[in-house]
């Protein structure tokens, strides 16, 4: 069955290809299935399977198609199969009795119909089609052929026939039979069609799960191969499911995992870090769900807006709780890194690393993590609000795939989001705890500096020996969970710029320009001038589209398997744990060497979570094959794209990672250029042009040799940029091979 399918996905968009579907499953038949079986079978009966998996093939996916939010043809599996026969087994009894109530309230209401029809005949003369049985049984009755019903005559009437009214009495009994029959018949009616199709999305969503399920970042296990085929419908809500990952992601994945553990009776086997943000995540989720009923019996659910109240008890407490937990472990490890990287700080490390967990603290502005924690909420309240009316039912938020601005959804004052940011920075100083021995040590604490006579500056401390031993332990398990980013590349092309607040993605509200909320003559001109071709200008670059490099991306997971270390990828473990212990146990003249090989593994720690996020969405978009990065501006007016940690700007290896999605031949001059680029990315920029050209043919040996066996040819890795080097070695040594090269179709 997984090779049918993987037939059906290749084939059934290409309309040369589709009528050969079933000689391709007649060929799977005879290959895959044992010879005993296949003997059973004759070519016609082979013929008729054929087309019956195909039809049913094609059923699944036109059901899911249909669908609001309908599947993509990657989604189309043999586990998706499984599913939808284990969802309709489970809901088959259901239906069928529903439908077969719902045949019987249908064929009242055709004879309904009948007798209605029949009721207008006999008010009308010219149309009446009775006659008069010729049985003596039935000599003194007209039959009404429609619904077979015999009604009595008069002795007039019987004389006359075709002619002569049935009298009032017969109509009587008519109507009184048409309204028994239509009793409640619409309302019964309606009421099993509405069961039937809450069966029918029972399945479909139960169906619909499992897809989404799939993968991370809500991509079918077998990519998108063809997005320019695929129901638009279908692209744009998976687009919309990406976007609404967000905190989620990470809270539901640690509690997934822990509720599996404890249903084995193996929590203990969590890593440490992992059990130490689930103990966050839930004793805030406690405390938020105790102060939203304290609101609740204080009625402060009331029509205030300006009161923080009132927007806490709109947002679920386990999102507040993933809000807070994930925004403090990013803010810990940035204040954490930056410490680490000034020189001037050795001499802190060096206590830190020789005092016990109380000692030694990394502080942050009480009012940035104020700052920082309401805009956040207030952004997370909009999407919930927002994707919460959308899941009810609202879809004209979002007409022709663009945008539209509701002021209502979901906006928090300034100085309201300060005091949200200030009862989330006290629950958590409250309620964030970590262990020493039998001790229980709260993580935060506050401190208010005066500053000069008349201003004081408030703090948030925590301890920086903690955060350190916490970044070790998640550094052996190179677990990404609370680092995860939602500002993801889009399968689906972006929302046009139409002002500063609106454009690229669809559900995360996106500023066009990078400025400073207290920089008010650029935020005041930015709102007043007309932004109509900064608009256009970022459009055009934004709808670019891109694909993961494959051949380049599998060289660099081959080169983390065997340990990194090699063209720009961190080592994937650190030589040694640079403990306190260890510290006290050495000589004073090696003391200042531990600390230098402790700060480089701090650092080789924060290269490496860049590294495994650029590692992690690669992966999961390798096989989707038309990505789009939106982009914005920052004060300068400089374009970026929004996507931090995997663009076509950032790093070599995010640079080499990446090319177009749609290749053109190189022409007459193009295999020229493509030598001239070669040499660029190898550090012969300086030179003319025809000399880099002639570099480049010069070592057109070492070029076939590197893009045909990467692993053991390693002269590519010594260059300036050794993964854009790899990815142009290949397409050169393929144009060169080609015979060809002005034909020759590239990225």
């Amino acid at each position: 069955m997984e090779k049918c399918i993987e037939v059906f996905r290749e084939d059934i968009f290409y309309p040369e290809k589709r009528d050969k579907i079933n000689e391709k499953l007649i060929t799977v038949f005879k290959t895959e299935l044992p010879a005993e079986t296949l003997n059973k079978f004759s070519q016609n009966q082979l013929e008729e399977l054929s087309e019956r998996v195909l039809q049913s093939l094609t059923i699944v996916m036109e059901f899911m198609d249909k669908g609001i939010k309908g599947l993509l043809s990657g989604d189309v599996t043999l586990y998706m199969l499984q599913s939808i026969e284990s969802s309709l087994e489970k809901h088959h009894s259901n239906l069928l009795l529903t439908s077969n109530d719902l045949e019987q309230l249908l064929l009242k209401q055709e004879e309904a119909n009948k007798i209605r029809k029949m009721m207008e005949n006999m008010k009308s003369p010219s149309k009446n089609k009775f006659y008069t049985q010729s049985n003596e049984k039935f000599k003194n009755s007209v039959y009404l052929p429609d619904i077979g019903i015999d009604v009595p005559m008069t002795t007039n009437q019987q004389s006359s026939a075709f002619t002569t009214h049935i009298d009032e009495a017969n109509l009587e009994r008519l109507q009184a039979r048409y309204n028994l029959l239509q009793e409640g018949l619409s309302q019964d009616i309606s009421k099993k069609k509405t069961e039937i199709n809450t069966v029918i999305n029972s399945v479909y969503n139960e169906v619909l799960e499992t897809a989404f399920g799939l993968d991370k970042y809500r991509i079918p296990y077998y990519g998108i191969k063809y997005p320019e085929r695929e129901n638009p419908i279908n692209l744009f809500q998976r687009q919309l499911k990406i976007e609404e990952l967000s905190f989620e992601l990470s809270h539901a994945k640690y509690k997934s995992t822990l509720e599996s553990l404890i249903k084995i009776g193996k929590a203990d086997q969590l890593a440490s870090s992992h059990r130490i943000v689930l103990h966050w995540l839930k004793s805030i989720q406690n405390a938020v769900q105790e102060q939203q009923r304290i609101f609740l019996r204080r009625s402060s659910l009331d029509n205030e807006k300006g009161k923080p109240s009132f927007y806490i008890l709109q947002m679920p407490s386990d999102k507040i709780a993933s809000i807070c937990v994930m925004h403090l472990m990013k803010t810990l490890f940035r204040q954490f890194i930056r410490d680490l990287g000034d020189p001037n700080r050795t001499d802190s490390v060096l206590l830190d690393l020789t005092r016990d967990f109380s000692a030694g603290n990394v502080k942050t502005p009480a009012i940035t993590l104020f700052s920082d924690l309401g805009d956040l909420f207030s952004k997370e309240l909009k999407n919930h609000i927002t994707s919460s009316k959308r899941r009810g039912g609202i879809t004209d938020k979002i007409e022709k795939h663009l945008l539209v601005e509701d002021s209502q959804i979901g906006v928090i004052p300034k100085h309201t989001q300060l005091k949200i940011g200030a009862f989330l920075t006290n629950i958590m100083c409250k309620n964030l705890k970590y262990s020493v021995g039998r001790k229980r040590h709260l993580l935060l604490r506050t401190q208010v500096l005066r500053q000069s006579r008349t201003k004081e500056i408030g703090y948030v401390l925590f301890n920086k020996s903690f955060i350190e031993n916490f970044i070790s332990e998640i550094d052996k398990v190179h677990d990404l969970n609370i680092h995860v980013e939602r500002s993801l590349p889009m399968i689906y092309k972006p929302a046009p710029w139409k002002n500063i607040n609106f454009g690229a993605y669809y559900l995360k509200q996106t500023k066009m320009a990078k400025v400073m909320a207290h920089f008010k003559e650029a935020n005041n001109l930015l709102r007043k001038g007309d932004l109509s071709e900064i608009c256009n200008a970022l459009n055009v670059v934004s709808e670019i589209k891109w694909r993961v490099n494959k051949h380049v991306l599998e060289m660099i997971e081959y080169i983390w398997s065997i340990g990194g270390g090699l063209g720009e990828i961190p080592k994937r473990f650190n030589e040694r744990p640079i403990t306190a212990e260890l510290f006290r146990k050495a000589k004073f003249k090696d003391k200042l060497r531990l600390i230098k090989e402790h700060q480089r593994n701090m650092e080789t720690h924060a290269l490496r979570c860049e590294f495994l996020l650029r590692l992690s969405i690669a992966q999961s978009f390798k096989n989707v094959n038309t990505l789009y990065f939106p982009h914005n501006i920052d004060f300068r007016g400089r374009a970026y794209p929004i996507p931090p940690h995997l663009n076509h700007m950032g790093a070599d290896i995010s640079r080499g990672i990446l090319e177009f999605a749609e290749g053109e031949a190189l022409g007459k001059e193009g295999f020229y250029w493509l030598k001239v680029h070669l040499a660029n990315v190898m550090g012969k920029d300086k030179l003319p042009f025809d000399d880099r050209v002639k570099y480049v043919d010069s070592i057109i040996n070492v070029i076939h040799r590197c893009a045909e066996d990467p692993r053991n040819s390693l002269e590519w890795i010594q260059s300036e940029n050794p993964w854009q080097t790899l990815a142009v070695m290949r397409e050169v040594s393929l144009a060169q091979k080609s015979g060809s090269p002005e034909d020759y179709v590239t990225n």
